[in-house]
């Protein structure tokens, strides 16, 4: 809570902030990714529109449908996970729709200055 105090207050530690969560959602460590989504949320839902002026963008976006895409690929290497790294990627797949949804419901009248989140949810 104290970060999104943070966030509200200066629009630096804003935008710090979500390129580190960016970062962390293109890495390959499931329990990162895991960590990020929930900071995200918790800081999507406590923050302030500078936020999500931030985490709006098609930039964002791409990286969060490629998210998406890596959970549900086709790929050998799914099926050599363990059940609690196949858990986790559940979890996440779950919390990412609905961030999506959170978003698209939102900022649906306000599709021109968060292009991002219409584009995550069609």
């Amino acid at each position: 809570m104290e970060l999104t105090d943070r966030i509200k207050v200066n629009i630096k530690e804003c935008g710090s902030c979500c390129r580190s969560i960016l970062a962390v959602l293109q890495t390959t460590n499931s329990k990162r990714i895991m960590f990020a989504v929930e900071l995200l949320e918790l800081c999507s839902k406590n923050a302030d529109l500078n936020f999500h002026k931030y985490i709006g963008t098609k930039k964002f976006a791409t990286v969060f449908l490629k998210l998406l895409e890596r959970k549900r690929g086709k790929g050998i290497k799914h099926k050599f996970y363990t059940k609690e790294v196949k858990r986790r990627w559940d979890k996440i797949e779950d919390m990412l729709l609905y961030l999506a949804q959170l978003w698209a419901d939102t900022f649906m009248m306000m599709e021109d200055d968060y292009p991002g989140f219409q584009l995550i949810y069609r």
